[in-house]
């Protein structure tokens, strides 16, 4: 257990020279080693704050890439950092890609999440999750957690879903999230009559039976920098179908933990799924497989360890 101690701060300006003397004379008093910032103006409010106060290593750790080519960010940015983190080399490719963020100054630490609080093999959770969202006692669920908005891919997975219904009678899919895009997919759910067959459950506070009692998960993204939410199904010891984009490369072994398939293109994710569902001895090595994988790469203490031997050599 750690003591946190909260400092609220009045966020106003880029530049606005009395939040960077405020934020100077916190670093100072509290003698801050490291300071992370996670967006444009954090980095220079607080990267300039720390130049003054010349005792803290600023370090930005950038779940997407914010990088922006003018002649600001080209000139400052590389003064104000002492390392970039993200959690993916293909992040990495595309924030180098800038030209003025060195290789040199950006590590990779993949995203890690905690275990669920009940084991993954719980016989009662596929009975509970069709209870739940009254669903047939012995069909199959395809589980996706993702915000509606375009790069998530779900309007494409409701086109999938037409012919994926119609080959397996007893599949259903369950949506968990929300997002600007929910009712443009609910109507077009209502449009190839697939209500009843996809479930939206909006946003959920705790998804752990959802995950625990699914079969298996489809993750759709046209863009994703890591895909945090391929955790949620490898830990629920889950197989896993994702498009081939982005950081889930690095994430989803193909072949070993689960199955890539193109992105963008329905009928590819329709013989991802199939392949899986004909396949019931192929789903538990994948499930199986994803699950040591989780545990040995991406569990929140790995995390924590990579990031603190990132700062014990940064310190030293």
């Amino acid at each position: 257990e750690y003591d946190v101690a909260t400092v609220e701060l009045a966020i106003a300006g880029d530049f606005n020279p009395f939040t960077i003397h405020r934020m100077k004379k916190i670093l100072k008093e509290k003698q801050i080693e490291f300071l992370f910032v996670s967006c444009n103006k954090d980095l220079r409010l607080g990267g300039l704050a720390a130049r003054w106060y010349g005792g803290t290593k600023v370090f930005w750790r950038m779940g997407v890439d914010l990088t922006k080519n003018s002649a600001v960010h080209r000139s400052l940015t590389p003064k104000l950092l002492d390392g970039v983190i993200t959690a993916s080399n293909a992040l990495k490719n595309e924030i180098t890609r800038s030209g003025y963020i060195d290789d040199a100054m950006v590590t990779v630490i993949p995203n890690g999440v905690n275990a669920y609080k009940k084991h993954p093999d719980n016989p009662d959770a596929k009975r509970q999750l069709r209870e739940k969202y009254r669903l047939p006692d012995d069909c199959r669920i395809a589980v996706t957690s993702a915000r509606f908005v375009p790069e998530k891919g779900h309007r494409c997975l409701t086109e999938a879903a037409v012919e994926l219904t119609a080959k397996y009678p007893d599949m259903y899919f369950l949506w968990l999230g929300d997002g600007p895009l929910r009712k443009d997919v609910e109507e077009r759910i209502k449009e190839l009559k697939l209500d009843g067959r996809i479930v939206l459950t909006g946003h959920l506070d705790d998804f752990t039976l959802e995950m625990l009692g699914a079969d298996l998960m489809v993750h759709p993204s046209t863009s994703e920098s890591f895909g945090i939410s391929l955790l949620d199904g490898m830990r629920a010891k889950i197989p896993v179908a994702a498009s081939s984009v982005g950081g889930i490369v690095e994430v989803v072994a193909d072949g070993e933990t689960g199955v890539l398939f193109e992105p963008g293109k329905p009928e590819a994710i329709v013989r991802a799924v199939a392949g899986l569902l004909d396949a019931p001895a192929t789903m538990q090595k994948y499930a199986e497989a994803g699950y040591r994988r989780w545990q040995e790469l991406f569990t929140f203490e790995k995390m924590i360890d990579r990031i603190e031997n990132y700062l014990k050599e940064r310190a030293a």
